[in-house]
């Protein structure tokens, strides 16, 4: 009888644990279905990102593009925003971690203790909120939506949504359309295009164009990457007046674009000024090696005479004759 009644607690046991593995497992279901946020990213038009240390981005969409509101309204990275917009839509709900005050500020989802404050706004409203926390592991952050006390994990990388400005810069601002360009001048060097070959204007019959290294050079004119504004005004201390370097792009059209490298002494990073935007643009040192040491001996090869097939004052020599039989 004691075995019986033994045998009948474990069965009522296990089917327990199994009906509460079930309702687990139902629920879990249910959370992975279910996205955190819900937000229409064509509506978005504006994403404000508190960091750290009181970082603020303010990102603006303007005439179907965005812009960093706090750097003169400098054109974003439309592909960087739109990564962000899209990794956030689809952050799915998980299984709470904690639901306590004191976990969200271990965390650092809490209002006053964060790594990220995302807030989504659509004509001045907004449609959506995160916090985003501490990583428990690889691309997995915690979460917390302002108006839940649930902690969960999702798929992201506080990196995802950097809290500086120039994180979301347009780093190719500068990009220019080689088949538009004519000419392009490099301090005292002349380089002209024709027939879309770039070759040194006062290329000689004997000197070909080292096409590696002239596809290279203007390769980089034509995308030189900027890495941060460095304002609207000129300072003494840019060099402007007596600079590093200066160029000048002729496009078909007739228009020059003109770029002075400023800040002459400097080996990290570079004042540009440009003819075709009001802004000053900061520049690393490395970025311009290739312009700065850019010479002509470096684009050309010189051809060398034909050495004859015979050298005069010598026989030639002939082919043996065999003997006849």
């Amino acid at each position: 009888m004691k075995k019986y009644i033994l045998l009948l607690s474990l069965l009522l046991v296990g089917q327990g644990v199994l009906i509460g593995l079930g309702l687990t497992s139902r629920d879990t279901a249910d959370f992975s279905r279910a996205s955190l946020l819900n937000f229409d990213s064509a509506s978005v038009d504006e994403i404000i990102i508190h960091g750290t240390d009181n970082a603020r981005v303010h990102l603006k969409k303007m005439q179907g593009s965005w812009h960093i509101q706090d750097t003169f309204s400098v054109a974003a990275s439309q592909e960087a925003v739109q990564t962000l917009l899209s990794k956030l839509q689809k952050m799915q709900t998980s299984w709470p971690v904690a639901t306590t005050p004191e976990a969200a500020k271990r965390f650092k989802v809490a209002a006053d203790k964060f790594e990220r404050y995302i807030i989504l706004k659509s004509n001045s409203q907004p449609v959506a909120q995160l916090y985003i926390g501490t990583s428990p592991s690889f691309r997995q952050v915690h979460v917390r939506l302002p108006d839940s006390n649930e902690i969960m994990t999702a798929d992201f990388a506080v990196y995802d949504a950097g809290d500086k400005n120039k994180d979301w810069l347009d780093t190719h601002l500068l990009k220019l359309d080689r088949e538009k360009i004519k000419s392009i001048t490099i301090g005292s060097l002349a380089i002209t295009r024709d027939n879309n070959t770039f070759a040194p204007a006062d290329l000689t019959e004997d000197e070909q164009v080292n096409t590696k290294k002239m596809n290279e050079l203007v390769n980089l004119i034509c995308d030189l990457q900027i890495d941060d504004v460095a304002g609207n005004e000129e300072k003494p201390e840019f060099t402007l007046d007596d600079p590093l370097l200066t160029c000048t792009i002729t496009l078909e059209n007739g228009e020059s674009i003109n770029w002075i490298f400023g800040n002459k002494e400097s080996k990290d990073n570079h004042v540009l000024k440009t003819s075709n935007h009001d802004l000053l643009f900061k520049v690393q040192h490395w970025r311009i090696t290739q312009l700065l040491e850019a010479t002509r001996d470096k684009l050309v090869t010189r051809g060398t005479a034909q050495t004859p097939q015979n050298p005069p004052d010598e026989p030639v020599e002939t082919e043996p004759k065999l003997p006849t039989q």
